[in-house]
């Protein structure tokens, strides 16, 4: 769907029935179709909740490492909803691979300035936004940049913080190393077509 061709929905989101308008979305930002300055005007215009919801799952999945920082960029934007915040980052960074480390990399960057968005304490939302994120940290690299990060971060994180990431990583190498190989080779035992 091009830009001409959403204009004819535009403000109009119930001409598609919101499961079909939502893969729509999901599959128009992975052949990057159009330009992340059209998704965002998309979002702006936007006065229906699930539509905003739909076209920031897309946004989230474009395979471009421009456009997932010029996603992750839209955080610091005012005129980004501040529940809009967690989903952005959960739903860019929780892709894994290098949308994980680009949201990583945003998140280390910009932390001042994500804070300065919230006027009471932001623990409880951008800290378990955060806390969130790293459930899925598998690099120790990454895991010992957090931790060095995350030392003058406990107010925002807590105390507990750099035992979580080292906890996480853990289990998420131990799966790595076993159950993820096996799940691979059940795999392509099952669709032998893929090797």
């Amino acid at each position: 769907m091009s830009a001409q061709r959403y204009a004819i929905m535009e403000g109009k989101p119930e001409v598609l029935q919101a499961e079909i308008r939502g893969s729509v979305y999901a599959i128009q930002a992975m052949i990057m179709d159009m330009y992340f300055s059209e998704w965002f005007t998309m979002y702006q215009k936007s006065r229906d909740a699930v539509e905003r919801s739909q076209i920031l799952y897309a946004m989230a999945q474009a395979p471009s490492r421009k456009f997932i920082k010029d996603t992750l960029n839209m955080t610091l934007d005012p005129k980004v909803r501040l529940q809009d915040v967690k989903t952005i980052l959960l739903q860019v960074g929780s892709r894994g691979g290098f949308a994980s480390d680009i949201t990583w990399d945003f998140l280390l960057s910009n932390t001042q300035a994500l804070l300065s968005r919230y006027d009471s304490v932001p623990t409880y939302s951008l800290g378990n936004t955060i806390s969130e994120l790293a459930t899925g940290i598998v690099s120790e690299k990454l895991a010992g940049q957090i931790k060095a990060w995350a030392t003058n971060q406990t107010e925002l994180l807590g105390a507990n913080f750099t035992t979580t990431v080292d906890e996480n990583l853990k289990s998420n190498r131990k799966w790595l190393g076993l159950p993820a190989t096996q799940m691979c080779e059940w795999l392509n035992s099952k669709v032998p077509a893929l090797h």
